[in-house]
């Protein structure tokens, strides 16, 4: 998602099973991280790609529709309360209200800005070292990996280069953002894996380790992941 999404301090979910390797690092192995899972669930942006870097890469149109994509924050904040089969429509109406504007504006940024140019913009993208280290062993033990965004990302997978995914889910797409577990829930039934087998990482404990408390499966912050594995050999 845009990065104005993506700035609200983190927050600890209610019973989701986070680790404290941030915290007090200490030496570990991708093995231990991954632990029993038989399945990896990671968030996109934010986690398998870096966000900060592209934002000024939207250049034209930061400047041509920034009033209304400063509100998309708040709209996708407001749109995480709900369940609703067209969750678009929900999330382009918040920005539309505060924007003042028309509904189909905003829905138009929403399709161009967010679903088409943004997703150009993770041409050569890569996850960092540490959660590369663990893909990688992730691979080497047969996991089953797959993307669970709040946005869709087939279209920015395929700009990275990155291939074998089990199964990729888009929240807007199932009627249901984080932390609704809804699309995790996808995910399992699709690959054929418990909560219990199942880890998911993401860089945001309100979102991501809210949906992982939802579903009943392991956390990790993507910054624990690289104060564990992102330095060293």
């Amino acid at each position: 998602m845009l990065p104005a999404a993506l700035r609200q301090g983190r927050r600890r979910a209610r019973g989701s099973t986070v680790s404290t390797l941030a915290r007090h690092p200490a030496p570990t192995t991708p093995a231990l991280l991954l632990g029993q899972a038989r399945l990896l669930i990671l968030d996109l942006d934010g986690t398998l790609a870096s966000i900060g870097p592209r934002v000024l890469r939207l250049g034209p149109a930061l400047i041509r529709e920034g009033r209304l994509l400063v509100h998309l924050a708040a709209a996708m904040s407001e749109a995480r309360r709900l369940r609703a089969p067209d969750l678009d429509v929900v999330i382009a109406a918040g920005m539309a209200a505060r924007g003042r504007t028309d509904t189909a504006r905003a829905r138009r940024v929403l399709d161009q800005v967010v679903d088409t140019d943004w997703p150009r913009l993770f041409a050569g993208a890569r996850p960092p070292r540490g959660l590369e280290r663990l893909l990688a062993a992730a691979d080497q033990q047969g996991l089953q990996r797959a993307v669970f965004s709040d946005h869709p990302a087939l279209d920015k997978l395929a700009a990275m280069g990155s291939g074998g995914w089990a199964a990729v889910c888009a929240g807007r797409r199932v009627g249901a953002l984080k932390p609704h577990a809804d699309g995790a829930w996808g995910l399992l039934a699709q690959v054929g894996v418990t909560p219990s087998e199942a880890l998911l990482i993401g860089d945001r404990d309100d979102t991501d380790g809210g949906a992982a408390a939802a579903l009943g499966c392991r956390f990790l912050h993507v910054a624990e992941v690289e104060a564990a594995l992102g330095t060293g050999g």
